[in-house]
């Protein structure tokens, strides 16, 4: 993707301001270029390299205070709504396996890949969460949650020894339409690791950063669900508003920005933002 074209997808989600400021510096660029391409001078070139490390140096500070100021809010956002869901769950009876179990045909969201797995119900209070996969029905956990917050929500259930997660109630909507249950998130990523965010669940952590929803990458925070023997059967996620693909495109666009630029290799370069 081109400088341009993530200039013009990040100016459309992000503060006029921030669109405006990166107009306004890469017009100011054009003009000593342009003079320089006429004149064909040594001392043109020096201003073009002088003018562009300055304002390309302040679009990234810019670019990155918006990236903080994002992230600072998207995180309070979170930790609101897992403050929510727990009201919900706890309201409702707590989340707990039933006697009866159900097929489920389990796809794994990164390779696709199905297999059909049979567990426990997963009620809350004393009623089946269902597995409904249209919206026209309502979901005893997920719809009060994105009908309070305007986020997303689910429910994970535990599948197995390893710890894959199924997506067994939820308010994420795949690109058909449908909700996005009996998608899975896989202990093991496809390259061999272990999920980070399955990792933090069995650890008994709240997992807070950047992880893979259903079919993009998201900006989330995953709560355990234990049994009254305190074992980890499942997880309560919530997803911010926007999503972490923006933020990565700003991230790409500092690189960018930043490769215009002749450095001192000796100098520091800026820390990443930690989701």
């Amino acid at each position: 993707m081109t400088l341009g074209r993530k200039i013009i997808l990040l100016s459309v989600g992000t503060p006029v301001v921030f669109g405006a400021v990166v107009v306004a510096t890469l017009a100011a660029c054009k003009a000593p270029v342009d003079r320089a391409l006429n004149e064909g001078t040594q001392v043109a070139v020096d201003g073009v390299s002088d003018t562009l490390t300055k304002s390309a140096e302040a679009v990234i500070k810019d670019v990155w205070n918006t990236c903080q100021i994002r992230h600072a809010a998207a995180a309070v956002q979170l930790e609101n709504n897992l403050r929510v869901t727990r009201r919900v769950v706890a309201d409702g009876g707590g989340l707990s396996l039933g006697d009866e179990s159900i097929r489920w045909e389990m796809q794994n969201q990164f390779t696709g890949e199905q297999s059909p797995v049979s567990l426990p119900k997963m009620q809350l209070g004393g009623d089946w969460l269902g597995k409904s996969t249209s919206f026209n029905s309502h979901a005893l956990i997920r719809d009060p949650v994105t009908e309070m917050l305007g986020c997303t929500a689910t429910v994970f259930q535990r599948v197995n020894a390893a710890g894959d997660m199924l997506r067994v109630s939820t308010s994420v909507r795949k690109k058909d339409g449908s909700r996005g249950v009996g998608n899975s998130i896989p202990a093991t990523n496809p390259d061999g690791a272990a999920n980070p965010v399955v990792a933090s669940l069995l650890a008994g952590e709240v997992f807070r950063g950047r992880a893979f929803v259903v079919d993009g990458w998201q900006l989330t925070a995953y709560e355990p669900v234990r049994n009254a023997r305190g074992e980890v059967i499942g997880a309560a996620a919530n997803v911010a508003d926007g999503d972490a693909a923006q933020a990565k495109q700003m991230d790409d666009l500092v690189v960018d920005l930043r490769s215009l630029v002749v450095r001192d290799k000796s100098e520091t370069p800026l820390e990443p933002i930690e989701a």
